[in-house]
């Protein structure tokens, strides 16, 4: 169901890429802009506020503010990605697509997705290492390939 809401998203914006947000269904807007990113009442802290940084870095880095770099809903245009040469594997290549796309130019547009907290029990394998070499691959791909 959430592809379909990143489709309709693509139809109605004309938008290049569509990134489904986990954090902007429970966020404070105002005038278009999140000001706080929302928090799902299941999911950590520590996980919620690396997020936050995350964004904060992307907009520094980037002067674009994308709320959830790290979503698993992303709709782009395939041979977009297959011309790119990706150097990286893992968590890291979110982030190298991001900057890449942004880098290229193109509108990303985001829309709410539902969510649901995974524990460590659970699948979750996302550790204090992977959101700085996320911050690394982000200034990485800010300035060349």
């Amino acid at each position: 169901d959430d592809y379909l809401v990143l489709l309709q998203a693509l139809k109605d914006t004309g938008a290049d890429v569509v990134y489904g947000s986990r954090t902007l269904g429970s966020s404070r807007m105002q005038s278009g802009f999140t000001l706080t990113p929302g928090k799902h009442p299941l999911q950590g802290t520590g996980p919620w506020f690396a997020g936050v940084l995350l964004t904060l870095w992307t907009a520094l880095v980037y002067g674009r503010w994308i709320t959830d770099t790290l979503t698993a809903y992303k709709l782009y245009p395939a041979q977009v990605v297959k011309n790119m040469n990706l150097r990286t594997s893992g968590f890291e290549t979110d982030h190298e697509i991001t900057a890449k796309l942004v880098r290229l130019g193109h509108r990303i547009v985001e829309v709410p997705v539902r969510y649901y907290p995974r524990s460590l029990e659970e699948g979750k394998k996302i550790k204090p290492r992977d959101g700085l070499i996320a911050v690394w691959t982000l200034l990485r791909f800010r300035f060349g390939d």
